[in-house]
């Protein structure tokens, strides 16, 4: 009988139960992986009037010694993991920050040139420039722009990228 009713939850929620993981989830995973010492997963919801906006937002501290090698491979993966964080419906965006071993936050002047390769333009107005990258160490994406090059949220679980960080 229990059996039964777990299969009519199952089938009653649809297959979002099998992509992507909770913020909880997703924090401890990525500290499984080689340069990555500490992390912060956080869903966050702001209301306007009647519209509430929801973002997940990812710190990643690298571990002594470590660095971003492949800026492309670690932007990808890093926005993919924010959108398979399935606590509640994305619909402000992701965003990711990436500090160094000292929570200094990581200077990338190939961050712009890796959301491009990802799919998403900087902007050409600079009084509206994605971000500050290397004085934040943070990127940016909106919920609809993730939704266009991958899919509805929220995304399967991505594979860390085996050569984006390395030893410096």
């Amino acid at each position: 009988m229990g059996a039964l009713i777990l299969a009519g939850v199952l089938v009653l929620t649809g297959c979002s139960a099998s992509r992507g993981a909770n913020a909880v989830e997703t924090g401890e995973r990525l500290l499984t992986y080689p340069g990555i010492a500490d992390t912060s997963v956080l869903v966050s919801g702001s209301k306007s009037g009647f519209t509430v906006s929801t973002s997940a937002s990812i710190t990643v501290s690298l571990a002594a010694g470590y660095t971003v090698a492949d800026a492309d491979a670690f932007v990808g993966w890093a926005l993919r993991t924010g959108w398979s964080v399935n606590n509640t419906k994305l619909n402000s965006g992701v965003m990711v920050t990436v500090l160094d071993a000292n929570a200094t936050p990581l200077s990338w002047d190939l961050c712009a040139a890796a959301l491009e390769t990802f799919g998403v333009a900087a902007s050409s107005e600079p009084a509206i420039a994605r971000a500050n990258y290397e004085a934040t160490g943070t990127v940016s994406v909106r919920a609809d722009e993730l939704e266009t090059i991958l899919g509805p949220w929220p995304g399967d679980i991505p594979t860390f990228p085996a050569d984006a960080l390395t030893r410096k």
